[in-house]
C-alpha cells in the first residue's frame, strides 16, 4: 500500500540525518515514506528503516528533488532539506488543511531560516511567521515584467503528487533550490494553485550564509541561476512554459561541478 506522504530529501549532510528523520516522526503521525537522495551513503542510524529509499546520485539538488518526486509514492508530496528539524505535532496539523479533494489545493508550511548567532531583535531580523514574508512583491529581486507580484514563495509547500507531476515538477535546468522553487511557485500559481498557509512554525532551519559550511556551491550558483530567471519571466513566452517534462532531471548533468 502507498504511504498518504512523500517527504524528498536532497542531503548532503549525511550526518544530520538521524535527527531529520526523529523530528519528523514526532511531526507527523501518519504513514510517510522518506526519499533521500544523496552521493553519500546513509549513515548506520537510518539503515533498515523500513519507510526510507534511498537513491544515489551526484547531481545537483534540484535535479535530487526530481528524482526524489518521480521515485515517490504518496498522495501528498513534500520536499525537505537536511539542516532542517520539524516541530512536535506541526506536519499532523498542516497535513489536515490540505482539501483532498482539490488537486490545486497546496499548503505553504510556514519556516524559519536562522542560526544561533543571529540577533531576533534586530530591526532587520525577518519575521517568517508573518504571510507578508512569502509574497513575491516583498522580496524586490523576484520581480520581472512577466511575474505576478501578490504570488507567494512556495518553499515547503505539502502537494497533491499528481498535480505536481503533472505540471512537471522542478525545472532542473536550475542548480540552486531557491531559484527551483520560485520557478515552481510562479508555474504553479499560474496554473491557478490554491494556497493555503499554516498559522505557526513547522520547520526551523539552518543557516549558512555566503560560502559559510557547506553553502558554497549554493551560493555560487546562484547569480546564474537568477539570469535564468530574468531571461525567462522578462518575456510573455514563460507563459508557455509552465508545463515541463516530469524527466527533465535527465537533461542535468549526473555529477553537479560546483560541489
Amino acid at each position: 500500500m502507498n504511504p498518504v506522504l512523500s517527504v524528498i530529501l536532497p542531503s548532503i549532510r549525511i550526518s544530520r540525518l538521524a535527527k531529520f528523520y526523529e523530528s519528523f516522526q514526532e511531526s507527523y503521525s501518519g504513514d510517510w515514506e522518506l526519499i533521500i537522495v544523496s552521493p553519500y551513503e546513509l549513515p548506520d542510524e537510518l539503515l533498515g528503516k523500513g519507510n526510507i529509499k534511498y537513491i544515489q546520485d551526484w547531481g545537483s539538488p534540484v535535479r535530487a528533488q526530481q528524482i526524489g518526486l518521480n521515485a515517490a509514492r504518496g498522495k501528498f508530496v513534500h520536499r525537505a532539506v537536511d539542516d532542517s528539524l520539524y516541530l512536535p505535532g506541526m506536519m499532523d496539523r498542516a497535513m489536515t488543511m490540505i482539501n483532498e479533494d482539490d488537486p490545486a489545493s497546496i499548503v505553504l508550511t510556514k519556516y524559519t531560516e536562522t542560526n544561533a548567532t543571529v540577533d531576533r531583535k534586530h530591526p532587520d531580523f525577518q519575521n517568517m511567521k508573518d504571510v507578508k514574508f512569502y509574497r513575491l512583491v516583498y522580496h524586490h529581486q523576484t520581480l520581472k515584467p512577466y511575474v505576478p507580484a501578490h504570488f507567494f514563495i512556495i518553499n515547503f509547500g505539502i502537494y497533491h503528487r499528481d498535480f505536481l507531476m503533472n505540471i512537471g515538477g522542478w525545472c532542473c535546468k536550475f542548480e540552486s533550490v531557491a531559484i527551483a522553487e520560485l520557478d515552481l511557485s510562479i508555474r504553479l500559481q499560474m496554473e491557478l494553485a490554491k494556497v493555503i498557509f499554516t498559522d505557526d512554525i513547522v520547520l526551523e532551519c539552518d543557516w549558512e550564509p555566503g560560502h559559510e559550511g557547506t553553502h558554497g556551491p549554493m551560493h555560487d550558483a546562484f547569480a546564474p541561476d537568477m539570469e535564468k530567471y530574468s531571461q525567462i519571466y522578462s518575456h510573455p513566452d514563460c507563459e508557455n512554459r509552465i508545463i515541463l517534462d516530469v524527466n527533465n532531471w535527465k537533461d542535468s548533468p549526473e555529477r553537479w561541478l560546483r560541489r
